[in-house]
This record gives C-alpha cells, sequence and structure tokens, in this order.
C-alpha cells in the first residue's frame, strides 16, 4: 500500500525520527523499507514461533501480545496503543518470537526494516541522520525497558486497587494524557494484571465512587481525577485478590 504524505507528516512526530529535517524523513523511508499496511481485528501482526525481520508504528488502532503456555488460555503479555511502535523487540533480537502479536481493533501499521535501519549505506541515510535515528531508537528502547520494570513491579504489588492504579499510570504515562481509551475487553485488561474480572469490576467501581478514576465500560474509556501515584502511597496495603 502506498504511503501518503500525510503517513510521512505522522512519521515525522514519531520518536524514532525526532529531530529530523522533513526532507531527511522522506529520503529514510524508502531507505528502510517503509511499507504502509491495514490489519482487522484479531489479525496477527507476529506469530509465536516466527522470525520477525521488521517493526512498525501503529498508526490507528491498537494491538497485543500474548504468549501460548501448554494446557493453559493465551496470557497477555503487553498491550500497544496507537503511535507505539509494535515489534520492535523481537526484530531487535533476530531470535523466534516467544509471543504472537494480534490487532484488537482494525487499524494501520507502517512496517520497516530493522536490518536496513543499520545496515543502509551513506548514499541511502546520510550519516548524521543514521546516528539521529540510532540515538532515537535507543531512548525508545530503554523507554520500554522502564516500562517492562513498571510492569514487573505492578505484577508484585498484592492488592488489586495498587494492580489497577499501577496499570492506569503506566497507560496514562504511554499515552500522555489523563482521558484516554484502551481496547481491552475488561476480562483482559484482569488476565493481564493476574486478578479476577469479579475484584477487578469493584475496584473499578470504588475507584469511580471515590472520584479517583471515571470508567466508560462499553467504550472502554479511562479519566484519571487524581494523582494516582499518592493514590497508591496512600492505598499501599491494596485489596486483597
Amino acid at each position: 500500500m502506498k504511503i501518503s504524505e500525510r503517513d510521512i507528516e505522522l512519521l515525522k512526530h514519531n520518536t524514532l525520527f525526532a529531530d529530523l529535517a522533513a526532507e531527511d524523513v522522506s529520503s529514510v523511508a524508502p531507505a528502510i523499507a517503509v511499507r504502509l499496511s491495514e490489519y482487522k481485528k484479531d489479525e496477527h501482526l507476529a506469530k509465536a514461533g516466527g522470525i520477525v525481520k521488521n517493526f512498525g508504528i501503529l498508526l490507528s488502532g491498537s494491538a497485543v501480545s500474548y504468549i501460548h503456555l501448554r494446557n493453559l488460555p493465551p496470557h497477555i503479555v503487553r498491550f500497544y496503543q496507537t503511535h507505539e511502535m509494535v515489534c520492535l523487540e523481537y526484530a531487535a533480537s533476530a531470535a523466534a518470537a516467544p509471543v504472537s502479536v494480534i490487532g484488537t481493533e482494525p487499524g494501520r501499521v507502517l512496517w520497516m526494516s530493522y536490518d536496513k535501519l543499520f545496515a543502509a549505506p551513506p548514499e541511502a541515510i546520510r550519516p548524521p541522520v543514521k546516528d539521529r535515528l540510532h540515538r532515537n531508537l535507543l531512548a525508545i528502547s530503554t523507554s520500554d525497558t522502564i516500562r517492562l520494570e513498571k510492569i514487573k513491579h505492578m505484577m508484585s504489588m498484592h492488592g488489586v486497587r495498587d494492580r489497577l492504579l499501577a496499570y492506569l499510570l503506566i497507560v496514562s504515562e504511554t499515552t500522555g494524557e489523563q482521558a484516554f481509551t484502551v481496547n481491552l475487553k475488561q476480562y483482559e485488561i484482569a488476565a493481564f494484571m493476574g486478578v479476577s474480572k469479579t475484584r477487578l469490576s469493584v475496584e473499578l467501581r470504588c475507584l469511580a465512587e471515590e472520584g479517583i478514576v471515571s470508567y466508560n465500560a462499553k467504550k472502554g474509556r479511562f479519566s484519571i481525577k487524581k494523582d494516582l501515584t499518592d493514590c497508591i502511597l496512600l492505598k499501599g496495603n491494596g485489596s486483597d485478590e
């Protein structure tokens, strides 16, 4: 699918292309084999066991990564929102992907070659531009590592409330918004956090009643009303699972 000028404009505002001139972004796109594709809900963006050579930017839609364990239902490992990088960690590893990445709603993704980002000759990508791309990619990878550490910390929390608050804080920091949409069903959010759907529903109602978070169950729309960090500290013990 052909990349439009609007897509190039979106690339310019992505972290990977930060601090690059418009003409540099336009010249880099063909050098790293940027291509646009659309995906449907429940369509695979990557399959467990496959070698992933490309990573992408979600222009619209959302996705989740699942790990498949023998005799157990699939477990959500990570969620991807619009404008986030998808499959970067698997393209960088050059090993078989341990998870499947699946769209949770229809969307579009701009794919690009991880290898070509590093192997493109100077005539294809000017050295200063390539250096900036590499620095930006390192910043993205570092941010991802920090985020995963936060998720690990979330999973170590005993209470359902603290896990939920930590989860919402992670999404808010990722989107940069106090109000955001999570394109996951409530049972999927519960599965990701390792809690029961019933306990999650109870805590959501409590948070709404206390004026901490408002939530539209049908739209998956959250709106944070108070500082969640303070709420986690004040409610440190949380609720039992």
